[in-house]
């Protein structure tokens, strides 16, 4: 945060309930957001490779259940760090409050891989399902007229594009991330081994 960089750790020596507060806002807002890209890439696959399946699984109900499971999901991420498993603290090599990742080497490995890696999967198989259905549906373009109409609507290119700008998010979101977590992991096997 900006007060970290300007104000240092010396002013969250005495507000460490404002320190804790920031690092678990934010470590909830990132599992938030990947489980966001998550139901997004879902809801693609499911808009473009079953559409006949779509309207029925994404009502105005669900979809704001999914906003709801995402907010809970990304608080379910960060509980251990209140329950003694982990924590958080001032990281004076990024001048923010995060999760203690010298805490303990557990959650430091449970973290990533569950609230990082395994969503990562799951999204990347989605979008890899909906590329490979384009690509096949444009093959057969040249032997069927009904899946050229098809393929060819509005509604069809229309979320193909969608489904290429939410990857290119997500792309974006994952590299930065795997470059944290890479750090991260050296850093964690290096001093606590």
């Amino acid at each position: 945060t900006d007060i970290g960089i300007f104000m240092g750790e010396d002013f969250y020596a005495t507000r460490m309930g404002f320190c804790q507060f920031l690092g678990a806002l934010c470590l909830i807002a990132c599992g938030t957001s990947l489980v966001n890209m998550g139901s997004l890439a879902v809801n693609r696959y499911i808009n473009i490779c079953h559409n006949k399946s779509y309207k029925e699984l994404f009502t105005f109900k669900r979809t704001i259940g999914l906003c709801i499971f995402a907010w809970i999901a990304g608080l379910l991420v960060d509980l251990p760090n209140f329950l003694g498993w982990g924590g958080h603290f001032f990281d004076p090599k990024s001048a923010n409050c995060m999760w203690n990742r010298l805490a303990s080497k557990s959650y430091s490995i449970f973290f990533p891989t569950t609230a990082i890696f395994l969503p990562c999967v799951a999204i990347l198989f989605c979008y890899v399902r909906i590329f490979v259905f384009a690509y096949m549906a444009k093959l057969r373009t040249s032997t069927s007229i009904t899946v050229a109409a098809q393929i060819n609507s509005r509604e069809m290119i229309q979320s193909l594009k969608i489904a290429r700008a939410l990857f290119a998010s997500f792309s974006s979101f994952t590299i930065c991330w795997y470059i944290i977590q890479l750090k991260c992991f050296i850093f964690i096997f290096n001093v606590l081994v």
